[in-house]
């Protein structure tokens, strides 16, 4: 999601509007230099890196704790502080549209150069713009959401078609007695969905947790003396051939390939 954002007239380097969304935001000063910096970045790209490519140039910057964000439109120039762990696609869009409605509602500076009035628009107040950056930035936020609470869902749900084929196994019955099962539980809790749930599941620590119950599973028939290879061909396998795309979606496909085959 954008922790910090920045609007800013590309040929003078003012600043016409600054929004941050972290509990830490970036100092005055450290912005200044970070503009001089991207100016230059800026700059090598436009005249070297997309013209070589043929591409657009300097799009983002990866640094240690973040990432930088810019899109260049009609003299203005989008500067977005990110976080590194959401597509690089969803964020560019959604600086695109912030990019878009900003000049829609305002204009540019080159329509104000055309018109004869720059200075008078760059010294204009831009701040009713906040209320309208504040709610696409939270519109987004909540799609960021709803994406991540419909994978952990289509991921608990080729569990569950999993578990659902173990029930066929001998003795399966006796490992849901003492609770192994509890994340699914409450993700299936009367047969519906809970997204406000799905959404706040760590999915680092429910794909550890289904690793060991899957793991845990497996030493349990192995220790029963069944022949696991034959069960797991019987009646896994037919599962895995017909929902494997999902399965390789949800990441699942190593995990199941390392237990089951």
């Amino acid at each position: 999601m954008i922790k910090e954002l920045w609007i800013v007239d590309k040929q003078s380097g003012t600043t016409l509007l600054q929004r941050g969304y972290g509990q830490t935001q970036t100092s005055e000063r450290l912005m200044s230099g970070f503009l001089q910096a991207i100016y230059g970045l800026y700059q090598y790209a436009e005249s070297e890196l997309a013209s070589a490519e043929g591409g657009k140039g300097l799009e983002s910057i990866n640094m240690v704790g973040m990432r930088w964000l810019y899109e260049e439109k009609k003299g203005l120039i989008f500067i977005a502080a990110t976080d590194k762990e959401t597509q690089l696609e969803l964020l560019l869009s959604q600086l695109n549209l912030i990019a878009d409605t900003f000049i829609e509602k305002f204009g540019s500076p080159f329509e104000a150069l055309y018109g004869g009035g720059l200075e008078k628009w760059l010294e204009g107040d831009f701040s009713p713009f906040l209320l309208e950056l504040d709610d696409i930035v939270s519109q987004w936020d909540q799609m960021k959401r709803v994406e991540n609470a419909a994978k952990v869902m289509d991921f608990l749900d080729v569990v569950q078609n999993v578990m659902e084929r173990f029930q066929n196994f001998p003795g399966f019955d006796t490992l849901i007695e003492g609770g192994h099962l509890d994340i699914l539980g409450q993700a299936f809790a009367d047969g519906n969905w809970d997204m406000s749930f799905l959404s706040s599941i760590d999915e680092s620590d429910l794909r550890e947790k289904i690793e060991r119950i899957f793991g845990h599973i497996m030493e349990f028939f192995i220790s029963q003396g069944l022949d696991v290879i034959t069960l797991c061909r019987t009646y896994l396998h037919p599962y895995f051939k017909t929902d494997w795309t999902r399965i390789k979606e949800t990441g699942l496909d190593d995990l199941l390939i390392q237990l089951f085959i």
